[in-house]
């Protein structure tokens, strides 16, 4: 793993060499992240009583023009994931039924940092953009919330997950569109992405729960030339 993110950042100093005296373009983008766990193993309680979670992500990025067509865009953002399991039943008391159940949401924070190709079209000023890539991401923390009800809701004290419990180091492939359009000085862009880990949530091997993140974005964001 510490040989994988030496390598992923040396691509970073390399494109900083090459494209020196390329337009670069920085930004601001913010948007929703519609995250959820991809189970694999014996998870089929899991795969019943799991959905998703949406959470806001704030980010900056930059993007280094190679040609006319093409750009290398790269960042860091700040992202909530994980997935929401609820478990929901009736008990029928003096012949009416009372809903009773559980709802816990697990997250864990994120600092994502993606590396993408980006190839650009269209007319005019307004240009469409397909990308592809991958990226690095540092789990900064986790806790599950949970929430009873018994007629009516209430939160339940939040448990945090030390850090040491799971995955922090995590790499993600990662595909996109989307579209920029001059605005003042700079451009806006709104793009859609999908991203999958490569790598399971929990470290641990001795139990079959291969528990992957994954997710839909969308975003918008505003970028000027230097």
């Amino acid at each position: 793993m510490r040989h994988s993110l030496i390598t992923f950042f040396a691509i970073f100093g390399l494109l900083g060499i090459t494209t020196s005296q390329a337009q670069i373009d920085a930004g601001v983008r913010t948007g929703v992240f519609i995250s959820n766990i991809d189970h694999r193993g014996n998870t089929e309680v899991i795969d019943q009583v799991s959905s998703s979670m949406i959470s806001e992500q704030l980010g900056v990025f930059g993007e280094y023009t190679l040609s006319p067509s093409w750009t290398i865009k790269t960042g860091a953002t700040y992202v909530k994931k994980g997935t929401v399991l609820s478990y929901d039943e009736s008990i029928g008391v003096g012949g009416f039924d009372i809903p009773v159940g559980i709802r816990a949401k697990y997250q864990s924070e994120h600092i994502d940092i993606p590396l993408t190709a980006q190839y650009y079209f269209g007319y005019n000023d307004t240009k469409y953009f397909v990308s592809a890539g991958g990226g690095y991401s540092l789990a900064t923390g986790a806790s599950i919330r949970p929430q009873a009800t018994a007629l009516f809701g209430f939160n339940l004290p939040e448990i945090s997950i030390p850090t040491d419990d799971i995955n922090t180091s995590i790499y993600y492939g990662t595909i996109g569109v989307g579209i920029s359009h001059p605005v003042g000085p700079g451009k806006i862009i709104g793009e859609v992405g999908y991203q999958n880990s490569f790598e399971s949530v929990i470290p641990n091997t001795i139990i079959d729960l291969d528990m992957k993140n994954k997710g839909y974005s969308v975003g918008i964001g505003y970028a000027m030339s230097f």
